[in-house]
């Protein structure tokens, strides 16, 4: 049957792909649990990976994939067939939320046209439940084809596993109110309430430039991949990042 609907030029086919898929074959990590903080490091084909776990074994996923927009990785093509690409994140999604234990988060990065498709499709899922979008704008310098706007927006699509508790831990996500001189935020301060992010926030991408910047041509913020992890991971959960990437999320 079809996982989803149609939209643009994109159609999202079965989620069969993860079957078809070679086996994982086991390797041994990286890193074991414990030897780096409680960090385990495969190396291999995620989705095969992922394929080979047993159920409800996570808190939190995170999964910034490549955007299928041919940037010219060093090791990778970043130019799959748009249906391909597209039957491959919703497997990838489709796994994930096998892999939460119920109430877990799914936290998906990519760009806002390709998170539309996806956010459509995700609904026919029987275990998702669509929780929110929220937008990181950044500074870029990048250029558009002409007659188009810059883009410095991508979404973060948060998932959640049916059933469980969900996780919100607010102190994360902390906010600074506008109006502190307000009577009425007065009071609610006194209280403690404080206010979490809206639904977009701004953090600058990890650039050439920056002090922490390592090999990887596509680095997310530390402090935005710390936030985002603390705000829906309960204490000492354990999380999956089936890209990693730089090794931020380590």
């Amino acid at each position: 049957m079809e996982a989803g609907n149609t939209r643009g030029d994109i159609r999202f086919q079965p989620t069969n792909q993860v079957a078809k898929r070679k086996p994982y074959e086991e390797m041994p990590p990286l890193l074991r649990d414990g030897e780096g903080g409680g960090v385990s490091i495969h190396i291999g084909d995620c989705l095969s990976l992922m394929h080979s776990w047993e159920s409800e074994r996570f808190d939190t996923i995170l999964a910034d994939p490549p955007y299928n927009i041919g940037y010219g990785y060093k090791t990778f093509g970043d130019n799959l067939p748009e249906e391909e690409y597209a039957a491959q994140q919703l497997a990838l999604v489709t796994e994930g939320l096998r892999l939460l234990k119920p109430g877990g988060s799914f936290l998906y990065l990519n760009l806002p046209e390709f998170c539309a498709d996806l956010w459509a499709a995700v609904k026919s899922l029987p275990e998702a439940v669509r929780w929110d979008l929220m937008f990181w704008t950044q500074n870029s310098h990048t250029t558009n084809p002409f007659g188009k706007l810059r883009q410095n927006t991508r979404i973060w699509l948060w998932m959640k596993k049916q059933g469980g508790q969900a996780v919100f831990n607010r102190e994360f996500v902390r906010d600074e109110y506008r109006n502190a001189d307000d009577p009425r935020i007065v009071m609610q301060m006194e209280k403690g309430t404080f206010p979490v992010w809206r639904d977009f926030f701004h953090f600058d991408p990890v650039k050439n430039v920056s002090p922490d910047k390592t090999e990887h041509p596509c680095q997310l913020p530390v402090e935005m991949v710390c936030a985002l992890f603390g705000m829906c991971t309960p204490n000492g959960g354990r999380v999956l990042d089936p890209y990693l990437g730089s090794g931020t999320t380590a």
